[in-house]
This record gives structure tokens, C-alpha cells and sequence, in this order.
């Protein structure tokens, strides 16, 4: 695909995201997103084509194929993201999928800095390996692992169609699965001898899990901030309370703000009932503690 028609296929699909409104916002119709985007470029696409999006270079595939086509990724998230990581911090992606955020965090934690990026799914964590080599990352660390409340063995369900929806356990999920090692970041950052500053976690329903498979790790750092997608539905189906993983975070000293999509980086508040009646969307939520002792 020449430049000039990537230019043009970017410029009507951000026209008609923004003018047809919420009936195709990314979050709430991230499938019907990727369903187009997989239309519009999957007969001119070659997997061994790469691309640059922002500055940063991404292989060609079917797992690229919606930056390709919008040219970024969740842009509110990711203006959040460069204004809240510094240089010098340690920070986890969990659920990193090909790597868009895993590239941000590394421009911005700097090379006194590290991100340890996690993607249990084989195939997308080959792209995402290829992302940080295409990119001379020196200062990221990538990881086939799933993050749990525990380590072991798993099955690890694939959506097969939406390659960024698969799910740890899933309880409806059940035909398409594979064995996957899982870890927890408490045991994690032992092995490693680690303090985190910041955690983006997208994993579909399991970031419960993993958030209560880092509590030592919370508890030792104050100043951590996480971004996480919250969707009830997703942590109702691999087996965890949407409500107690709310009443965690708010026993742990979080304070919990939507990332408004609608105004870049921006935050606004909303009620925990709101957020357990949460049913067609997907919104990203923003946790942070204030620095008084907890």
C-alpha cells in the first residue's frame, strides 16, 4: 500500500469515526472497528511490509491492521500515558499485545528507565518482539506470559474474531484454547529484584487477578499509577466480582477516574455504581494514590 493512499484511507476513516458519532466509537465497537479496518486493507497489505505510525516503526498483519488504518491507538489513553510516565520509571504493560504502548513507554521512561512488556498469546507476542527489535529498543524486556493472581498453567482462551480479545480462564470461552504460563507480579518483581511506577493493563477481565497478584508491590509504593480497560462482563466471565475488585483498589488508597475519549487526556469522574452497570463499552479507567501516607 503507497503512502499517499494510507494517508487518504486515515483521513476518511478519522472522518467518519468522528462523524458517525457513539454508534462507532472505538471502545464501544472495537470489533466492528476492527472488522472495517481488516476490509479496508487486508487485499493491499503485506505482512512483511512495515509501517511507521507516530514515529515508530510496526509490522504489517492482521494485528496491525487498525493502527495501520487510523494511524494511533486509543489516542485520549496514550496523551494520558506521555503526560503521566517520566523518565526513569519502571513500567509493565500487561496484556501489550503488538506493542503500541510498550513503544510509547519506552520513549518516555527514557534509557535510565525500563518497561517489561507481557503477551501470552504466541503469534501477536512474535509481532510485538519484532516491534521492539524494528524500533532498537534497548530498554524493554518482552515476556510470553499471562498475569494472574498466581503462577502455573492455564488455559488461555483465542477469540477468533478479535485478536485483541482473548481471555485467561474464560468460562464461556472454551473451544479455542491453548495452554499458557502465567506469573504474578509480586513474584515477578522478586525474581527480578523490581519496583514498578506504572502499570497499563488491558487483559480482558482478568486484571483482578493480577492486581491482587501484586499487592506486596502496591503496597511498597505509593506513587504507582495504573491505566487499566475495565469491562464487568469480561471479569464476571474468567470467575472475579467487578464490585470487590473496585472496593480493592479503594481499600489500597486508589482514587479511580475515567479517561474521557472524547477530550485528549482528560479525565472525568464517575461512581462506582456507574461503573458496575457498565455494560456496552469498554472505558479506561485511571488509578492513582495521593502522596499522604496510607
Amino acid at each position: 500500500m503507497s503512502n499517499i493512499k494510507l494517508k487518504a484511507l486515515r483521513l476518511v476513516s478519522k472522518f467518519l469515526m468522528k462523524t458517525t458519532g457513539n454508534f462507532l466509537k472505538r471502545k464501544q465497537f472495537s470489533g466492528l472497528t476492527y472488522r472495517v479496518a481488516d476490509f479496508l486493507v487486508k487485499n493491499t497489505l503485506s505482512d512483511d511490509k512495515i509501517f511507521e505510525i507516530q514515529g515508530f516503526k510496526m509490522k504489517g498483519g492482521k494485528t496491525t491492521r487498525l493502527p495501520i488504518l487510523m494511524g494511533d491507538v486509543e489516542p485520549s489513553t496514550t496523551e494520558l500515558i506521555k503526560r503521566e510516565v517520566k523518565n526513569g520509571m519502571i513500567a509493565f504493560d500487561l496484556g501489550a499485545n503488538i506493542g503500541w504502548f510498550t513503544l510509547w513507554l519506552s520513549k518516555l521512561v527514557g534509557e535510565v528507565g525500563h518497561v517489561f512488556s507481557f503477551e501470552p498469546n504466541p503469534d501477536v507476542f512474535e509481532v510485538l518482539k519484532e516491534n521492539v527489535k524494528l524500533n532498537k529498543l534497548s530498554n524493554v524486556s518482552v515476556f510470553c506470559l499471562a498475569v494472574s493472581n498466581k503462577s502455573g498453567i492455564a488455559k488461555y482462551s483465542l477469540n477468533p474474531k478479535q485478536e485483541a480479545a482473548n481471555r485467561l480462564e474464560s468460562s464461556t470461552m472454551t473451544e479455542n484454547t491453548i495452554d499458557v504460563e502465567t506469573i504474578t507480579l509480586d513474584e515477578f518483581c522478586e525474581k527480578h529484584n523490581l519496583k514498578f511506577d506504572f502499570i497499563k493493563m488491558d487483559i480482558e477481565g482478568s486484571e483482578p487477578k493480577a492486581f491482587e497478584g501484586m499487592k506486596k508491590s502496591v503496597s511498597s509504593n505509593p506513587k504507582i499509577k495504573i491505566v487499566m480497560e475495565f469491562l464487568p462482563s469480561a471479569i464476571n466471565d474468567v470467575g472475579s466480582s467487578p464490585e470487590d475488585f473496585i472496593n480493592s483498589l479503594e481499600q489500597s488508597g486508589f482514587i479511580i477516574k475515567e479517561i474521557d475519549e472524547d477530550k485528549l487526556g482528560k479525565l472525568k469522574s464517575i461512581k462506582k455504581d456507574e461503573l458496575l452497570k457498565i455494560k456496552n463499552k469498554r472505558p479506561n479507567l485511571y488509578c492513582y494514590r495521593t502522596l499522604k501516607k496510607l
